[in-house]
């Protein structure tokens, strides 16, 4: 198969705003290079997402910490995403453990400058207020 530009094959992508995106991905890499790691760090941290949210959760947080690296294996798990929602660019993302969420943060980017729109560290939630859909996040979301 030979290597094409982006712009020979425009039906493979998705533009939003500035923004090209294909319309899908590949993961390459040699065998344990961290491929399925990858792709499991994902679904771990749509778990945390989808099932700790609720004040009511009473689940462990899901956490598999790297064991090879000592430095490492007893700091919280690192998780970010950046996402764009009717062209404005949102980074979420946490740190947490087993036992807790360490910190979290919703940033959004319009015209090339970031805000954030929530910051959350063990003391509580600070909801900025160019975001008042979150303003009863606090009231909503299971403690540390």
């Amino acid at each position: 198969m030979e290597p094409a530009s982006i712009s020979d094959h425009p039906q493979n992508l998705i533009k939003k705003a500035k923004y090209s995106f294909l319309s899908s991905a590949v993961i390459y890499g040699a065998n344990a290079s961290g491929k399925s790691n990858l792709l499991r760090g994902v679904n771990t941290m749509k778990r945390i997402v989808v099932e700790n949210f609720d004040k009511r959760s009473v689940s462990e947080i899901p956490y598999d910490p790297f064991l090879l690296n000592t430095r490492t294996s007893n700091e919280p798990t690192f998780y970010e995403v950046v996402f764009l929602v009717e062209k404005i660019k949102y980074r979420y993302g946490f740190e947490a453990d087993i036992n807790s969420i360490h910190s979290e943060w919703l940033f959004a980017t319009e015209k090339k400058t970031e805000k954030p729109l929530f910051l959350r560290v063990p003391e509580g939630i600070e909801v900025m207020r160019n975001f008042p859909e979150g303003k009863d996040l606090e009231e909503k979301t299971r403690d540390n």
